[in-house]
């Protein structure tokens, strides 16, 4: 509901405000206080997972709007990141991505003289300087390297209350497809599936009932959600994983989970896999067209401009330009107002071609901070959370070409603060000494090679 009246305007005002106060006021408190950091270190993470829209206070609000921002929203991972900043010291080394933030907020900012309703991409803009917000506080707060675990045990923590909720959802009240405090099932596995790689990547190199907990969490709120393609990007991530991870070296550790793991597959085969074999069975034709439908309005919002329709226009393009008759959607049976779900062909349409290349840049530096450090840092517990990231969002990125989830704020706070998480442990990983098992990606398959070939060697002719 939109309340525009001066004197609800006024309130929401003088109530950011006051949130803002109190968080400066609560950053002085945590400085100098290592506890009470490390309980706010594992808040932040957790917040993402605990229903962000009821922590989040919109000044300006337009919540018929169908974009991806619909109002001045300020929420309680931002007054949080506030305080962090206050709390910390002066970093030792610049925001990491600045310059590809730079990059995309000025593609974004370049875009509002030509939108339809400015104020709307103004509301994206806003967007996009929170969660840079939020990189610069986790990048800070990761240059000690403690924290690093205590902002993943909050993860993990909040993938495990997602799990606890989404079974009850399903089994207590038959939601089909339960979506935990989430807008959208999908939205709530591809979060989860964030950080359920990292802890597959973890418990292969050492113990931890919170990586397990993200593992085991995370697989459960994929089954309770059935979202297909979030199932198919949580096996291939962490397929990915564990196949690195054995490159490097098998050991007995690696060995009992891949037994382990294949047991547990075995078990919910037997009793989800005829459910999970009838969702996409099932799955309703008119999804897929629709998303066909407006790929091509999209395609078509290129074509006519090339510099885009302003950032957070899609919708209002698609539903009042005549994209959705152009694009031969029915608006008796396809929503005329939708965006389109594929993250890059959403930012060509409202960015155009060279907004699209200053995303591809925003994201593409998280995942190759991530692939060199995991190289360098070895089979460690940093090279394990930089591998895990690493499947993470390569799988994220691909499953953006049927999703617009980075325009989404719970998933876009959890991926960038892991992505800050990366740059600082990739720091850490240059700093510290060539760890033992780190490897060029030439060396993993040269040694992936020997491995095969010993075992195809007949018997007896070994070592």
């Amino acid at each position: 509901m939109s309340g525009h009246s001066p004197a609800l305007v006024a309130l929401k005002w003088a109530a950011a405000l006051s949130a803002l106060c109190l968080a400066l006021l609560l950053g002085r408190v945590l400085r100098g206080r290592p506890s009470l950091l490390a309980a706010a270190t594992s808040l932040l993470g957790l917040l993402p997972f605990v229903g962000l829209r009821q922590l989040s206070l919109h000044v300006v609000s337009y919540e018929a709007y169908r974009g991806d921002a619909r109002g001045l929203e300020v929420t309680a991972i931002d007054f949080l990141a506030c305080a962090l900043l206050v709390a910390l010291p002066r970093p030792s080394a610049p925001m990491p991505y600045r310059r590809a933030f730079a990059f995309f907020g000025l593609a974004a900012v370049l875009s509002i003289p030509g939108s339809a309703l400015p104020l709307y991409s103004l509301f994206s803009v806003w967007k996009l300087a929170r969660v840079a917000l939020v990189v610069a506080a986790v990048a800070r707060l990761c240059e000690d390297e403690a924290a690093a675990p205590r902002l993943l045990r909050g993860m993990a923590a909040g993938v495990l209350c997602e799990a606890l909720l989404t079974g009850v959802q399903h089994f207590a009240l038959h939601q089909y497809q339960a979506r935990g405090t989430f807008e959208h099932q999908n939205t709530l596995t591809m979060a989860c599936n964030l950080v359920a790689p990292i802890g597959l990547a973890l418990l292969l190199v050492r113990p931890g009932r919170w990586a397990a907990a993200a593992l085991i969490g995370g697989t459960l709120v994929c089954l309770f959600a059935l979202s297909r393609g979030s199932l198919v990007s949580l096996c291939v991530s962490l397929v990915a994983v564990f196949a690195f991870s054995a490159l490097r070296g098998l050991t007995r550790r690696k060995l009992a989970i891949a037994g382990v793991a294949a047991a547990a597959a075995l078990v919910v085969s037997v009793k989800a896999l005829p459910t999970i074999v009838h969702r996409f069975q099932t799955a309703p034709r008119s999804s897929a067209d629709s998303r066909a439908l407006l790929e091509r309005a999209a395609a078509l919002m290129v074509a006519d401009h090339p510099l885009g329709v302003g950032v957070n226009q899609f919708s209002n393009a698609l539903e009042n330009q005549g994209y959705a008759g152009r694009a031969g959607i029915d608006v008796s049976t396809y929503d005329a107002s939708a965006i389109v779900h594929n993250i890059y062909r959403l930012n060509a349409a409202e960015l155009g071609l060279p907004g699209l290349l200053a995303f591809l840049i925003l994201i593409g530096g998280p995942l190759a901070l991530a692939i060199s450090g995991t190289l360098r840092a070895g089979d460690t517990a940093r090279g394990a959370v930089l591998l895990g990231c690493a499947a993470a969002f390569s799988t994220s990125y691909l499953q953006g070409t049927l999703e617009w989830l980075s325009r989404q704020s719970a998933f876009a706070y959890l991926y960038f603060m892991l992505a800050a998480l990366v740059a600082a442990l990739h720091r850490h990983a240059l700093a510290a000494p060539q760890a033992a098992g780190s490897t060029s990606v030439r060396a993993v398959f040269a040694g992936a090679a020997r491995q095969l070939a010993s075992l195809a060697a007949p018997a007896g002719k070994g070592a």
